[in-house]
């Protein structure tokens, strides 16, 4: 299985696993473990609209004790946005909208896909 695959869900990708993969793997900087509380992420809203995964993961507020993490691994995960659930290239998301792998660093760097990510990891 390839990358994409495993840090990806049978029915849409995963910018979260695949940035805990990233820190975890080529980073060698893991996240902790979540809570054990953390609800499942909504990926279709009461109108029945499908989401892109970045809409869909900034639909709720982050509390505090998430965010820390998350402001690590979001941002790599969404850099391979590009890429679908068997690692192949693509320009639009699951809700048939354009890719968007753009993203800050915590450090406050911005990049816009993987090429420009590799830049700077």
């Amino acid at each position: 299985m390839g990358i994409p695959t495993v840090t990806s869900y049978a029915n849409r990708t995963s910018p979260t696993i695949r940035g805990k993969w990233l820190l975890t793997n080529v980073l060698g900087t893991p996240p902790p473990p979540p809570p054990a509380d953390v609800p499942s992420l909504k990926e279709t809203p009461a109108n029945g609209k499908v989401l892109t995964m970045r809409r869909a993961d900034g639909a709720t507020p982050l509390e505090c004790a998430c965010a820390v993490c998350h402001a690590q691994m979001d941002p790599l995960g969404f850099a391979l946005e590009n890429f679908n659930g068997v690692g192949e290239w693509r320009t639009t998301s699951e809700a048939h909208t354009p890719v968007d792998a753009s993203g800050v660093l915590p450090n406050g760097i911005k990049f816009n896909g993987p090429a420009e990510l590799r830049k700077y990891c």
